[in-house]
């Protein structure tokens, strides 16, 4: 495996490498710490028993800490002038695991956006340069690794192409007892993702996905291979292409096209893998017939497919943020048209107007099912609807039967984008 891959973000440089954050020379050293500070294990701890005594008084000043919290402390005896304690783990409740109360996997991916932001945003702040991550509550706060990675890569790209100075991040990966180095390819693929968006900017032809859902199976080291070589291969390009100044020449653009085609072979052979997404837009006049045809496509998680829709944002979350990230990384879109959405400045004045600029560039599928009998012409247009024909679900003595029809074309859609045939 590749031990070490660096990126350039905007001004800056990014090292994700395999190894302890204890080798590291940058100024700030970030942990990963229960809310009391204790640094007890992982990172934490081995941090704790090179720094001394020093730190552990330092970190006692600030507990007990909350969730998400980013507490500075001295490095004590490490040559770091600054360790950053990133609270991943928070008061127990009895009803709670180890990895502390969060109430699902998009509030711990926020945390990790907003903790990892917080950190860079302190560099900054304190003037200083240069900056260490661990893999933030990978360890004993055992939050999914895709969740982590998606968090970090989110928060770092950002926070780099804004910078107004030159920043130099580490990512340090360490694989667990319970884990191998391989389980950690979800970073690499995070990053490849986000290097491979600019590129549109140069006219690649290659798709992207906005956001690379958990990949199943991620015990198959075919896949993993291909991607590990791939990978290597895109590293020797940006490499190359980092040394060179000035203008791009024809050389330069030849090299760009191949880190092209390496990027579309990296995102094929994770695109084969990841499980597709299908946004339900619908008015809440229409709640009960949303429920009932969500239930029918239950069945369409055996065939690595993930329904989404608005009841499932979490209590506080940003509900706006929510559905944008949604539309945005779904692949196909239920519209549920009736007059109560086709009155709703919401659904289409955003949900259908963005979802129709993503069906035009080509990126996202559409099936609108008419629920009830609506002037829906003027807005659907040349779209092929569902149910066949001049139905609508209201028609259906059973409505059962409506809905199993929209499962079975919504599952020959996926199965034709998949393939790459016409649908």
């Amino acid at each position: 495996m590749t031990q070490q891959r660096v990126y350039a973000v905007g001004l800056s440089k990014l090292t994700v490498q395999f190894g302890d954050i204890l080798g590291s020379s940058a100024e700030v050293l970030v942990s990963s710490d229960d809310h009391l500070l204790s640094m007890g294990g992982g990172v934490s701890g081995a941090i704790a028993r090179s720094a001394g005594s020093a730190i552990e008084v330092d970190a006692a000043k600030s507990v007990p800490c909350q969730l998400g919290d980013v507490v500075i402390t001295t490095a004590g005896a490490l040559e770091a002038r600054h360790v950053f304690h990133v609270v991943t783990i928070g008061p127990q409740r009895q009803d709670d695991d180890q990895r502390g109360a969060f109430g699902s996997d998009s509030d711990a991916l926020q945390m990790i956006v907003t903790a990892t932001t917080k950190c860079l945003d302190l560099v900054a702040t304190l003037g200083l340069s240069s900056i260490a991550f661990p893999a933030l509550g990978a360890g004993v706060a055992q939050l999914p690794l895709e969740t982590v990675a998606a968090g970090m890569a989110e928060a770092i790209f950002e926070s780099l192409q804004r910078a107004a100075k030159p920043l130099t991040v580490e990512l340090h990966l360490m694989a667990k007892t319970w884990q191998n180095d391989m389980d950690y390819i979800v970073f690499f693929e995070e990053l490849a993702r986000r290097l491979s968006m600019p590129m549109k900017a140069l006219g690649a032809t290659a798709s992207v996905a906005s956001e690379v859902a958990a990949i199943p199976d991620r015990r198959s080291d075919g896949v993993r291979r291909q991607i590990l070589e791939i990978e290597a291969k895109r590293r020797d390009l940006e490499l190359e292409l980092a040394g060179r100044d000035g203008s791009a020449s024809a050389e330069d653009e030849q090299l760009v096209r191949q880190y092209m085609r390496a990027t579309s072979d990296l995102v094929e052979a994770i695109a084969e893998r990841r499980p597709a997404t299908i946004f339900v837009s619908y008015s809440h006049k229409d709640k009960d017939v949303a429920d009932r045809l969500v239930e029918h496509m239950s069945g369409l998680r055996i065939d690595g497919l993930a329904t989404w829709h608005d009841r499932m944002i979490s209590p506080g979350a940003d509900w706006e943020s929510d559905i944008h990230h949604a539309l945005e990384t779904a692949d196909l879109l239920l519209f549920l048209t009736s007059a109560s959405s086709l009155s709703s400045d919401y659904c289409v004045g955003t949900e259908w107007k963005r979802a129709k600029e993503r069906y035009d560039e080509g990126t996202l599928l559409i099936v609108p099912v008419i629920l009830s009998p609506c002037d829906w012409r003027p807005l659907l247009g040349h779209i092929q609807k569902l149910p066949a024909g001049d139905k609508t679900i209201a028609d259906f003595p059973n409505r059962d039967v409506a809905y199993l029809e929209i499962v079975v074309r919504v599952r020959e859609l996926i199965e034709a984008k998949r393939s790459h045939k016409k649908p």
